[in-house]
C-alpha cells in the first residue's frame, strides 16, 4: 500500500515470474533461430509461444493487482528527476511486456507458412493474413529494445533491484 514499507509478496512473485519467464524467452529465442528445421524446432518455438502467452497473461494479471494493491513510495533519497522518471520507464517497461507477445501473435500470424496449433487453440492461423514486411519488422525491432534502452544503471538498479 502506499507509504508501506516494503512490496506485498504477491507483487514480488509476479515480479520474479515474470523476469523468469523473460530471461528464458530470451535464451530459447536466441537458441531457437539457430536449430536446424524439423519437429524439435517446431516444438522449441511452440515453448516459446507459450512462455510469451505467459508473460501476457503474467502482465494483465499485475496490473490488475496493482490497481488493488499500489506499490509503495519511493524512498525520500530518491532524486527529483529519477523520481519523475521512474514511473515512465515503469510503465514503458510494461507497455513492453504486453507489447512483446502480441506482436509475437501477429508475426506468427503473418508467416506464409502454417504454424503448429498451441495445444487443441489455433491462435495465429490466417488472423492477419500473410504479410513478410510485418514478420520482418516488429517483432525483432521490439525484442531489441530493452537492451538499448534499459540498461540498469546507478540509483535506477538500486531501485528497481529491490523487490
Amino acid at each position: 500500500m502506499p507509504g508501506s514499507s516494503g512490496y506485498h509478496w504477491l507483487s514480488k512473485t509476479f515480479h520474479w515470474l515474470t523476469a523468469l519467464a523473460v530471461l528464458g524467452m530470451i535464451c530459447i529465442g536466441w537458441w531457437m533461430t539457430g536449430l536446424a528445421l524439423g519437429l524439435f524446432k517446431l516444438q522449441v518455438y511452440t515453448w516459446h509461444k507459450w512462455i510469451g502467452l505467459t508473460v501476457l497473461a503474467l502482465t494483465l494479471l499485475c496490473l490488475l493487482w496493482r490497481r488493488r494493491v499500489p506499490p509503495p513510495d519511493l524512498p525520500d533519497t530518491i532524486a527529483p528527476w529519477e523520481r519523475k522518471l521512474a514511473p515512465l520507464v515503469h510503465w514503458s517497461l510494461l507497455a513492453l511486456l504486453l507489447a512483446m507477445p502480441i506482436s509475437g501473435w501477429a508475426m506468427n500470424s503473418a508467416a506464409a507458412h502454417d504454424q503448429p496449433a498451441l495445444l487443441t487453440i489455433d491462435l495465429a492461423h490466417d488472423r492477419v493474413g500473410h504479410d513478410h514486411a510485418l514478420q520482418a519488422a516488429v517483432h525483432p525491432c521490439l525484442q531489441h529494445l530493452p537492451l538499448r534502452c534499459c540498461r540498469p544503471k546507478g540509483r535506477f538498479a538500486e531501485i528497481y533491484c529491490q523487490s
